[in-house]
């Protein structure tokens, strides 16, 4: 029996809140609370840059909400958000 995305993003038992979705590129993504955009947009097939999953790298960079440079991997998704894949354009430090 093979399991679904949806049936596996959460660790077995743990209670899901309300789904939520945010735009990616101008697509709906839906997400659950506590989700990184990383997370949700994987969950999705959506792949984004992914390396590290810990902040260290910066291949995850996103725009979120028109604020360019926010490491997708450490950042939680929220309702309503409007994120932007960067193209591996890296804002400058």
């Amino acid at each position: 029996m093979t399991t679904s995305a949806h049936e596996r993003r959460l660790p077995v038992g743990r209670r899901r809140s309300e789904q939520f979705t945010f735009l990616a590129d101008g697509v709906a993504v839906t997400a659950w609370p506590g989700e990184s955009i990383t997370a949700a947009l994987l969950a999705e097939a959506r792949s984004p840059a992914y390396f590290c999953g810990m902040g260290v790298c910066r291949e995850c960079v996103v725009t979120v909400d028109g604020r360019p440079g926010v490491r997708a991997c450490m950042t939680p998704a929220g309702p309503g958000m409007k994120v932007d894949t960067m193209h591996g354009r890296r804002p400058r430090p």
